[in-house]
């Protein structure tokens, strides 16, 4: 058999003559094109008797083989979820200074991130100042076993008459300031005295004056401390250092914030240190509270009423100190 350019195509075969005829299978190779072939046949008389022929009148013809091609669409669908917004974290979950806090049927007084319990008397003796809208906590256990934050100021004489200030120490205890010039020269904020219903069962240890260095506001890491680290100011708020850029931000800075300055070296350790969560910071332009390390503005002074800051003033700083700003919020 040969194809259209006369080339063979499989392998020839023989077979024998019976009653005047003759049939053999012939291969055809794998995979043949499709297309028209020649079949050549011959035949020849070994013995010499009939006369040798051949014929190559017929062709084999080899069709395409049929196809079938189906089409497959696949609809794929992207859904893109927009997170919900952040809800603004209200005084019962922040625990800001002067909070007044309910869990369950009882009210709470916060300093340092800590519950101090008040009576209804207690509460409408200190409520006298402490201005503070009471709002309910999600939960209803109070953390009053916790250790308060070091450097937080607090006095009960609204409550109970007696006119100490104490101050949180970096050793757990309060210690109490002996007289106002004290108080001052080691470098507290008046503004930032929180209003307590008592001592709550926190141990007193030395005055402040007995304590000395180690009880200045520059060692607690006090709200409002300023520290002259070698001719370049800071000021604390929640135990974190915000830089003074310049002399023109200092002026301003203190005309809010009343603090004797106090010299002692500030470095990477206080400018990068964790804030604790209820600060009030107040930068130009806008008044934060601190929680979970960001910073979330308030939008206006009725909203920081509303959500339970009216307890204490906020801590005067030069800017957010490259702290996270959460502007979007829901909640509030």
């Amino acid at each position: 058999m040969r194809n259209s350019s006369d080339q063979a195509v499989g392998t020839a075969t023989t077979g024998p003559v019976s009653n005047g005829g003759a049939s053999v299978s012939y291969a055809l190779p794998a995979g043949l094109a499709a297309g028209s072939y020649t079949i050549d046949a011959s035949y020849t008389d070994s013995a010499g008797n009939l006369t040798a022929s051949s014929d190559d009148s017929q062709s084999l013809t080899v069709n395409a083989a049929t196809t079938t091609t189906t089409r497959t669409t696949t609809t794929t669908t992207t859904t893109t979820t927009t997170p919900p917004p952040t809800t603004f974290p209200h005084a019962g979950t922040t625990y800001p200074n002067g909070a007044i806090v309910s869990f369950g049927a009882k009210d709470y007084v916060f300093a340092g991130g800590r519950a101090f319990a008040a009576a209804a008397a207690e509460l409408a003796a200190l409520e006298k100042v402490d201005h503070a809208k009471v709002v309910s906590a999600p939960g209803s256990t109070a953390p009053t076993a916790v250790a308060m934050r070091a450097g937080t100021l607090m006095t009960a004489r609204a409550v109970n008459g007696s006119p100490t200030i104490y101050v949180a120490g970096t050793d757990g205890e309060q210690h109490g300031f002996s007289t106002g010039a004290q108080f001052s020269r080691d470098g507290y904020d008046a503004a930032l005295v929180v209003t307590v219903p008592g001592l709550g069962g926190e141990k007193v240890g030395a005055t402040v004056g007995v304590e000395g260095s180690s009880a200045t506001a520059l060692a607690t890491r006090a709200d409002g401390a300023i520290a002259d680290s070698a001719g370049t100011f800071y000021v604390f708020a929640g135990g974190r250092a915000f830089g003074i850029s310049s002399p023109a931000a200092l002026v301003a800075l203190r005309a809010a914030d009343r603090a004797t300055a106090l010299a002692g070296a500030v470095g990477g350790a206080e400018t990068s240190a964790s804030i604790a969560s209820g600060v009030l910071l107040s930068a130009p332009g806008n008044v934060y509270v601190s929680y979970q390390g960001d910073l979330y503005p308030f939008k206006a002074m009725a909203q920081l009423a509303a959500d339970g800051y009216g307890g204490t003033a906020a801590v005067p700083v030069p800017g957010t100190g490259g702290l996270s700003v959460v502007s979007s919020y829901s909640g509030s």
